[in-house]
C-alpha cells in the first residue's frame, strides 16, 4: 500500500502493484525512492506515478541526506546518488540494522547518517553513524535490540523493543572540539620550556562563542591565546599555545578549561601532563690526609683523599671536570685558592655514584697543615643542572 498526503492529516491510497513489497522510502534529488528488497526499487517524481527499476543488488532500508542516498542490505552498506544505481561500501556483519538520517538541516560537520539495530541473533543493540554513508563508526553497543530512530531539535532519539529510549548529544548548534584531546610533555629537561598547540574548532552548524580561557596551573602556562572571547563560525578554528617550564624534577598535571556556548559541553577540559628530568650532581668527601717528608731541598708534602660524585637527578650526566683546590679556610673563593690537578668524572647515570681517589704532590716547601681540600663539581658549568649549590665539597686535611 502507498499513501500520500498534503498535510499529514488526510491520506489518499494510490494504486500499487502487489508484486512489489515495499521495505522503506526516502526522498531526495527530486524524486521518491521505495526499496522493495535487494533487486527492485520504485521511483516517482510526484508520489503519484511509480516506475519499477530492476537493480543488480541494493538495500532493503534507505535514507537520504546531503545529496546522497544511503542504504543497508544483507549486512552491507550501500550508497547511491539517484536511488537506482547502488554501490557497495562496507560489510557490516554481524549487525542487523535500520537507517535514519538527520536531514539537510545539518550542515558541515553536523551531517550524520545513523544506523540502529543490533547484533544478529542476539539481544544486543547497536548504533553506527557516518558522515557520508561510506565510513561508519560504532557508537553504541548494549543490551536491548534497537528498533528505530528519528531526528529532531538537534538530537537523535533511538527506541528499542524492550522500552529502551536513547538520546544523542546535539548534532546541530555549536559543537566544540579540541585537538589533541590532551597534552603530554615527556622527558622535559628542567630549565627548558617547550610548547604545544591546542586547536579549538567549531564542528557544529551555528556560531561557537568561546569564553575566557584561564591559564593552567604552574609549571604550565599560556604562551599564546587566539581563542579567548572569539566567535568561531562552523568549521572555523583557533589555537592556544601551552608552555611547560619545569623548575624541579617529577610529574606535573593541570587542566586547560575552554568555556563555550556548546549546549552539551559548556566547559571542554584538555588534560595537561608533563614529566621533567634533570642532572643533579653532588658529592661526599671521605678522609683527606697529607704526609710530609724532609729532604735536602726542603719539605715535600703529598695529599690523598677520596671523593664520591653522585648524580641524584633522574637524567644521565655527561662527563665533566671536578676542580680541586687547596684552601686556607673552608670557604670557596674562586680565584683565591691554590689550584690542584682537575679530575674527569666520566658519564654518571641517573642515581649512580662514581668514586675517585685523589693524590696531589705539593710544591717543595709548601705545607698542608690546617688547610682544606675543596672540590667543585662542574665548575665550568657545562652541564645543565637543577641545583648548583650542592656542587662544592669541603674536607679539612688531617
Amino acid at each position: 500500500m502507498i499513501l500520500t498526503s498534503l498535510d499529514g492529516l488526510i491520506w489518499t491510497e494510490k494504486d500499487f502493484d502487489t508484486n512489489y513489497f515495499p521495505w522503506s522510502i526516502a526522498y531526495g534529488n527530486g524524486h521518491f525512492v521505495i526499496s522493495c528488497g535487494p533487486k527492485t526499487v520504485l521511483i516517482s517524481d510526484d508520489g503519484q506515478t511509480w516506475t519499477p527499476k530492476a537493480i543488480a543488488a541494493g538495500p532493503n532500508k534507505i535514507a537520504y541526506g546531503n545529496g546522497l542516498f544511503a542504504g543497508i542490505g544483507d549486512k552491507i552498506f550501500y550508497t547511491s546518488t539517484d536511488g537506482e544505481n547502488w554501490t557497495k561500501t562496507k560489510a557490516i556483519k554481524p549487525y542487523c540494522l535500520k537507517i535514519a538520517y538527520a536531514g539537510n538541516t545539518l550542515l558541515y560537520g553536523g551531517n550524520t547518517f545513523l544506523a540502529v539495530g543490533g547484533v544478529c541473533n542476539t539481544q544486543m543493540g547497536a548504533i553506527l553513524s557516518s558522515p557520508d554513508g561510506v565510513t561508519w563508526t560504532l557508537r553504541y553497543l548494549g543490551s536491548g535490540y534497537l528498533e528505530g530512530a528519528t531526528f529532531g531539535d538537534g538530537t537523535f532519539v533511538v527506541v528499542g523493543g524492550r522500552g529502551e529510549i536513547l538520546q544523542s548529544d546535539h548534532v546541530t548548534g555549536p559543537r566544540i572540539s579540541a585537538t589533541p584531546a590532551s597534552l603530554t610533555f615527556t622527558n622535559t629537561e628542567v630549565g627548558t620550556s617547550p610548547e604545544q598547540l591546542v586547536t579549538v574548532q567549531n564542528d557544529g552548524t551555528e556560531n561557537l562563542d568561546l569564553g575566557t580561557i584561564e591559564a593552567p596551573s604552574t609549571p604550565f602556562s599560556k604562551s599564546e591565546d587566539q581563542c579567548s572571547g572569539k566567535r568561531l563560525a562552523p568549521l572555523e578554528s583557533c589555537e592556544v599555545k601551552i608552555r611547560f617550564a619545569p623548575t624541579s624534577i617529577g610529574s606535573s598535571t593541570a587542566s586547560l578549561v575552554i568555556p563555550s556556548n556548546d549546549p552539551d559541553n559548556p566547559e571542554l577540559t584538555v588534560d595537561v601532563t608533563g614529566t621533567s628530568m634533570a642532572v643533579d650532581l653532588t658529592g661526599n668527601g671521605s678522609s683527606a690526609t697529607y704526609v710530609c717528608n724532609h729532604s735536602e731541598k726542603g719539605v715535600k708534602c703529598k695529599i690523598t683523599a677520596g671523593l664520591d660524585i653522585q648524580n641524584i637527578g633522574n637524567r644521565d650526566a655527561p662527563s665533566s671536570q671536578v676542580s680541586v683546590y687547596l684552601s686556607d679556610d673552608d670557604k670557596y673563593d674562586r680565584g683565591a685558592e691554590t689550584v690542584l690537578k682537575p679530575i674527569t668524572t666520566g658519564k654518571i647515570p641517573a642515581g649512580a655514584t662514581k668514586s675517585k681517589n685523589l693524590s696531589f704532590n705539593l710544591p717543595v716547601g709548601m705545607t698542608a697543615s690546617g688547610k682544606y681540600i675543596i672540590a667543585v663539581i662542574d665548575e665550568a658549568n657545562v652541564i645543565n643542572e637543577i641545583d648548583k649549590k650542592n656542587n662544592v665539597i669541603v674536607r679539612q686535611l688531617q
